[in-house]
């Protein structure tokens, strides 16, 4: 039940306000109202018949800040005994009005303190927020922000009030920032990454987000939340070097892939790296620094010199003049790496090519005929073998040993079954020696001595 302080001498008063479902409770001065155990919700005062003790309770109504209604004779507004009354009712007073006047000055008081306790949250929540708050006026000028705005912008808050938007934001991004106000002016909200400027001078990357203030169909200003997204910003920044550099990593790669031979590469790789950074010089040197391949003027002393080391000892350098960001001597040093490595695979890779050319040509100018087989199949003979069968190499290639052979050997064994024979025992013992009965391509027989070796698992 809804309590009521009620200042009167009317007993019919009292007596109504109870039949409308309300506690009155009668007091007739201040120390009345101090000594209720119970809280009133509003303040009752008739006004009929003013007493000193009356005007003493006016007083305190005052000050306990409770929604006053005035009960007089007449409905005069300047009647009012210095209060601000939230309702009047003239006597006689009907008690269906006098409800409906006491649920609206309960609701109207209710919403007020619920919107004063709210605004002082709100307020709270604005001041100590981790983002930055400001309210505009309908020109864009700052009429109110927070500490945490002047903190992003590293100025006192004093500073910002009074100066336009646009002032602080930076020159490159002023555009964004109108167009965002001139979409509050129609009524719609607006949202960008845009950079302010602090009060040093340097930028600040900042998620704008505006609302705009419309009263009475009137744009009237907005208000803006302003998010710190520097950490965003470098993580992007990151991202964005983290891929430039891996594209000039792949690029290096695949012309590796290509290059035929390490001039080539070295010539490439350079390219790559002029292509996609401003150094003054690039250069690949040898382990005396006489410059292999070089882009840019050579300077007086090389700077940032990697080496290319091949098989843990000097092969040459590579050297880069120029400002290099943070982390891009770690990609140099990569790229340094990869180039050794291929120097060391390409190096390799020649001198196989050239045993493989001596050993062909010891191969093709010894004085005996030679198989080389695989897994029973013959791959390769020299000229030797070709004058003995007096065959072409289509004649010898991908056929069996025992295919050049007679039916049987001289033991009276096939020749397949033997041959398959001393293939596996070559295997395990790595050499054998032995006699073969061949026939030529003109189906004359041979007998000839032969030896058998393992030079590696597959032949």
């Amino acid at each position: 039940m809804v309590h009521i302080f009620l200042v009167s001498e009317d007993h019919n008063l009292k007596e109504l306000i109870k039949f409308c479902g309300y506690d009155p409770i009668l007091v007739y001065s201040e120390e009345d109202i101090l000594k209720a155990e119970s809280e009133a919700g509003l303040i009752i005062i008739d006004t009929s018949k003013p007493t000193i003790n009356k005007i003493k309770a006016i007083k305190l109504g005052k000050k306990a800040n409770l929604p006053i209604i005035l009960v007089t004779e007449i409905l005069d507004e300047t009647t009012t005994q210095g209060l601000k009354v939230a309702a009047r009712l003239k006597r006689p007073i009907n008690p269906q009005k006098l409800i409906k006047v006491i649920k609206t000055s309960l609701y109207k008081y209710k919403m007020k303190r619920l919107f004063l306790d709210n605004e002082q949250v709100y307020q709270q929540m604005i001041n100590t927020s981790l983002e930055g708050f400001c309210i505009f006026d309908n020109s864009g000028d700052i009429i109110y922000c927070n500490k945490q705005l002047g903190k992003f912008l590293e100025c006192q808050t004093s500073e910002l009030i009074g100066k336009n938007i646009l002032e602080i934001a930076h020159p490159n991004d002023k555009v964004i920032a109108k167009r965002i106000l001139d979409l509050c002016s129609k009524g719609m909200r607006g949202k960008q990454e845009i950079r302010f400027i602090k009060s040093n001078g340097e930028p600040r990357w900042l998620l704008f987000s505006a609302t705009p203030i419309i009263e009475d169909s009137a744009f009237k200003g907005g208000f803006c939340m302003l998010t710190d997204i520097k950490g965003q910003k470098i993580l992007e920044e990151e991202l964005i070097k983290t891929n430039k550099f891996l594209t000039i990593l792949n690029k290096v790669n695949n012309s590796i892939i290509k290059s035929e031979n390490i001039e080539e590469m070295i010539q490439k790789i350079c390219n790559i790296l002029a292509e996609h950074r401003p150094y003054k010089y690039i250069g690949v040197l040898d382990k005396d620094y006489k410059p292999i391949h070089e882009i840019g003027e050579r300077p007086a002393k090389f700077e940032n010199i990697l080496e290319l080391r091949v098989k843990d000892k000097l092969w040459g350098l590579l050297s880069i003049k120029g400002d290099l960001e943070l982390d891009e001597l770690a990609i140099l040093e990569e790229i340094a790496s990869t180039l050794s490595f291929a120097i060391e695979k390409m190096l390799s890779e020649k001198r196989l090519r050239e045993k493989e050319f001596k050993y062909k040509e010891l191969f093709e100018s010894a004085g005996d005929a030679l198989f080389i087989m695989e897994k029973n199949t013959i791959i390769d003979c020299n000229k030797k073998a070709l004058e003995l069968f007096q065959a072409k190499p289509e004649d010898i290639i991908g056929k069996h040993p025992w295919e050049l052979s007679t039916k049987y050997q001289e033991d009276g064994e096939k020749s397949e079954i033997k041959a398959k024979k001393l293939i596996e025992e070559t295997i395990r013992e790595g050499e054998k020696q032995f006699r073969w009965i061949h026939k030529k391509k003109d189906w004359r027989a041979i007998l000839c001595p032969c030896i058998s070796n393992l030079p590696s698992p597959h032949r």
